[in-house]
């Protein structure tokens, strides 16, 4: 509907204040049922926020414990990590050894982590190398269209799009 940014600290309360002003500027807050985010704790508090926020102007039908729904891509992804890297998924999310340190040694450091975890990790660094620059993108992209013309010559077979594409 409305990506709004949130220029102070990602509370619950702020973030609310941000979803309620775009509900209100909608004219959809009578229509408000569920809020869909990650696991992080603020998301618990900004449906108790918005909640109050709604109840103040006399509308009571959100029932927060009711309406706050994970986000299940957010839930696949830490699934898979967990599924891919084990008990060593933490250590991704963790890197201790960048306090106090510049911001080329921390991406260092994750480099060599991700490196660590074997060909996922690898292909992890390649990818977000490809990502760093729009001419790493482009180039990437062009030599993909290449790599897919010639596929086709060789397999003499049209490639298709489908919805999962």
């Amino acid at each position: 509907m409305a990506i709004r940014e949130v220029h102070e600290k990602h509370t619950g309360v702020n973030i609310a204040d941000v979803i309620y002003t775009v509900l209100k500027e909608y004219k959809v807050e009578d229509k408000f049922e569920y809020f869909v985010g990650d696991n992080v704790s603020n998301n618990n508090t900004s449906v108790e926020s918005l909640d109050q926020l709604m109840r103040d102007d006399e509308y009571e039908e959100f029932i927060p414990g009711e309406r706050r729904l994970r986000c299940f891509a957010h839930e696949m992804h830490i699934a898979v990590k967990s599924l891919l890297f084990d008990s060593k998924a933490k250590e991704l999310e963790q890197y201790s050894a960048t306090v106090n340190v510049t911001e080329e040694e921390k991406r260092e450091y994750a480099k060599k982590k991700w490196r660590s975890f074997g060909a996922v990790g690898r292909l992890h660094n390649v990818v977000k190398f490809i990502r760093g620059s729009s001419q790493r993108r482009e180039k990437y992209a062009i030599i993909n269209q290449q790599l897919e013309k010639a596929a086709q010559k060789k397999l003499k077979i049209s490639i298709m799009n489908n919805d999962t594409r």
